[in-house]
């Protein structure tokens, strides 16, 4: 007697738990007991564990394609999904290593962690995406226009969550690379303490490592404002899938108000940007910031603080306040004069995507006379009038 499916799902089921299950008891107890053999052989056992399963779901894929007469497509997204991966870790590798170049080699703990982290960013990134990027790399024109900024419906389906994969990507490596410039700015490590650098009494004694630490900082920033004046740049045609109106899609608002803000907030974070990465002028202003908000703390920080709330206050005041002021006490005290082309594009839009237009329209002669004919040529339907 064959076995079913159910039972040879939970045969593999169990494999798999009692395989990891004696490595993490080999590995932990040769950690314990400072067994060498024994911890190499539980981590091997893991690894191998790994491998092994791994290999099994891809021939078990493989299996599901060529049954479906695709094997081409099968290797097709395999290969996608291993190099567009590869290529995810290499290059969040890479961002995170020249974002670290400024810290001393020394400084281990704020210069491999990152760069491992920013490697396995791009990885994960690579595992969530390579599908979006086949769709981008295999984009087609849907020959329709959308009214609003005049770009093809297609470049919404293939190019723009491409571009916004890219973007999410190029922002969490980023914040990664802030973030360990600034430990390695704020801290010191001497041997198993770690001390913050700007605390009364600390020795002065790195002033030139400071100061190039305080313009990685401020050049760190300013990438990051780059990558997010490059986010408000996509985000103008997210407009297209906006809510706030009373339809789906741009509204008056969006149209009027939105759109013009994004325009004027990208040029204003890019300015933002340029005074942390033009290095006269930011140092300049640096000094007069740290001379105005005296007190404890370091003047590179205070001025990139400054710097970013400063940026964060007018995205609130041009994307919330603005928006929504002119939303309330304009569009909708009169909602359908200055939504009306808005929902008439919804419509427009909605017809052809469910290809409305081609419905065949007939015109049915209507009679007025209500008989006993009538009543018995149509009584099924009439027995079902509640």
């Amino acid at each position: 007697m064959t076995p079913s499916n159910r039972e040879r799902h939970d045969m593999y089921t169990t494999l798999k738990l009692v395989l990891f299950g004696a490595a993490l008891f080999l590995l932990f107890r040769g950690l314990r007991l400072g067994s060498l053999p024994k911890t190499v052989a539980g981590a091997l056992t893991g690894v191998a564990g790994f491998a092994f399963f791994g290999l099994m779901d891809i021939y078990g894929e493989y299996l599901w394609f060529h049954s479906l007469g695709y094997p081409d497509r099968f290797f097709t997204v395999l290969f996608s999904q291993v190099s567009i991966t590869l290529a995810g870790g290499i290059l969040g590798w890479l961002w995170l290593h020249l974002a670290t170049l400024p810290i001393r080699p020394q400084r281990r703990l704020f210069v491999w962690p990152p760069r491992a982290l920013g490697a396995l960013a791009g990885m994960a990134w690579g595992i969530g995406q390579w599908d979006t990027m086949l769709l981008f790399l295999n984009r087609v024109s849907t020959k329709t226009v959308e009214p609003i900024l005049g770009m093809d419906t297609g470049f919404y389906f293939f190019s723009l969550p491409f571009y916004r994969a890219i973007h999410t990507l190029c922002l969490t490596l980023s914040w990664i690379g802030l973030l360990a410039i600034l430990a390695a700015y704020l801290f010191i490590i001497d041997k198993d303490t770690i001390r913050f650098r700007f605390s009364p009494g600390e020795s002065e004694s790195f002033e030139s490592e400071l100061r190039l630490k305080g313009k990685a900082v401020r050049r760190m920033a300013g990438i990051l404002l780059l990558v997010l004046a490059a986010g408000k740049f996509l985000a103008r045609y997210e407009l297209l899938h906006s809510e706030l109106g009373a339809v789906a899609g741009a509204g008056w608002t969006d149209v009027h108000v939105r759109l013009p803000a994004y325009a004027i907030l990208v040029l204003l974070t890019v300015a933002a940007a340029l005074l942390l990465l033009v290095d006269p002028l930011g140092r300049r202003l640096q000094s007069r910031v740290g001379s105005l908000m005296k007190g404890t703390g370091d003047s590179t920080v205070k001025y990139v603080g400054a710097v970013g709330i400063c940026t964060a206050v007018l995205w609130g005041a041009g994307l919330k306040v603005v928006p929504g002021a002119f939303q309330w006490l304009r569009v909708e005290p009169n909602e359908i004069t200055y939504e009306k082309p808005y929902i008439e594009h919804n419509i427009r839009f909605t017809r052809d995507g469910f290809a409305l237009q081609e419905v065949e329209v007939r015109e049915f002669p209507v009679s007025v006379e209500f008989d006993e004919e009538l009543v018995n040529k149509n009584e099924t339907m009439l027995k079902n009038i509640r």
